[in-house]
């Protein structure tokens, strides 16, 4: 029972994480490309707080006090997250799937390290699969567009109803 616990909850936080990462579509940098400069921390926190990290089936909230929350179809996550001083966007967070017996939960940390190109572009490393991607900033919209599917899977999985 426990490895099927241990299974859903690995393939819940593969999915997560790889829905967070930004797609090829939004441009792998060609390995020659110059990161020279780096990003204020500051500048991060600015971009992400307050918003919405969407991708096709879900997102992630970057709160104003540093909450996170996320939704896909697959379950949800709710922990903190920062921005270090090299620019990395960092989280932790326990991501809660399905179960025969109730939720499975995994607690998960991920970082994104940012840097700027020579021409002022934001890229950000996605730590999965060691590439280097353009920051589409169209995938960032104001306000916390995944509390619906968050509530939603909170009542599928027989959860509380915590926090805002």
């Amino acid at each position: 029972m426990y490895l099927g616990k241990s299974m859903a909850a690995l393939r819940l936080t593969t999915a997560f994480v790889l829905a967070l990462s930004v797609c090829p579509a939004a441009g792998w940098a060609d390995r020659e490309i110059r990161l020279k400069r780096s990003v204020n921390p500051e500048t991060i926190r600015d971009i992400y707080r307050g918003n919405t990290w969407t991708w096709g089936r879900g997102g992630a909230y970057w709160g104003l006090h540093g909450n996170v929350v996320a939704a896909t179809d697959e379950g949800l996550a709710d922990g903190v997250w920062y921005v270090t001083d090299d620019a990395s966007l960092c989280f932790w967070a326990d991501w809660m799937s399905p179960g025969a017996e109730g939720a499975v939960t995994t607690p998960v940390k991920t970082c994104w390290q940012h840097a700027r190109a020579e021409n002022g572009q934001i890229w950000q490393f996605d730590p999965k699969d060691e590439r280097w991607y353009r920051l589409d900033q169209s995938q960032i919209v104001e306000g916390n567009r995944v509390m619906r599917l968050y509530r939603r899977k909170q009542a599928e999985m027989g959860l509380p109803r915590v926090g805002s």
